[in-house]
């Protein structure tokens, strides 16, 4: 449908055609995608990690299973140890059947073997 046919008024009209031919706004579209992000700051990470708490994501980084450093007194954590965790826990989830586990029983707190 074009727009004389559209049923508007000529005011209309003309601002659609005016804006029409603009491109988006903001800075000009570069070729180039947006490179991967390396590192996070300790928020994020918890959302990536499943929007666990603050003393669980310290944990993690003093057992040295999450890679973090500081810049100043700024603390930064690389999204590849993120990932790499997370990878660890799926692989651990799964059983000697490859289907996920969905939940333990408490066998080994129990001091029993599972079946």
């Amino acid at each position: 449908m074009s727009i004389s046919s559209a049923g508007l008024s000529d005011c209309e009209k003309r601002r659609r055609l005016a804006t029409r031919d603009r491109g988006p706004r903001g800075p000009p579209a570069t070729n180039q995608t947006n490179p991967r992000q390396l590192v996070v700051r300790p928020t994020p990470a918890r959302r990536m990690l499943g929007n666990i708490g603050p003393d669980r994501l310290w944990r993690l980084i003093k057992a040295g299973e999450i890679d973090s450093y500081l810049v100043g007194r700024s603390r930064f954590i690389t999204v590849e140890s993120i990932e790499r965790y997370i990878a660890q826990q799926l692989a651990e989830a799964h059983d000697k059947n490859g289907r996920i586990k969905l939940y333990d029983h408490g066998a080994e707190r129990a001091g029993r073997t599972a079946a």
